[in-house]
């Protein structure tokens, strides 16, 4: 996805929504789902790089790499 090439941005990004209304603003939904699922992602990638094995941070990360698996998916469906 488009959104893996702005992961520097989007690690330091802070939600530009500061009232309901905000959320309207298609930007700012996308924007959001991107910085949530880009981040789950580099979560995951941390956490199985660090683990003593790569299967073994698999099976560690799983609940974890589905979770990450969810807001990519939710992200293509928020910006369809």
């Amino acid at each position: 996805m488009a959104y893996m090439g702005k992961v520097q941005y989007l690690m330091q990004c802070k939600c530009a929504v500061k009232t309901a209304e905000d959320w309207l603003n298609p930007v700012a939904i996308q924007e959001a789902f991107e910085a949530r699922a880009l981040r789950m992602a580099v979560n995951c990638a941390q956490n199985i790089s660090q683990a003593s094995s790569q299967e073994e941070g698999f099976y560690e990360r799983s609940p974890d790499l589905l979770e990450a698996a969810v807001a990519h998916i939710q992200l293509i469906i928020v910006t369809k």
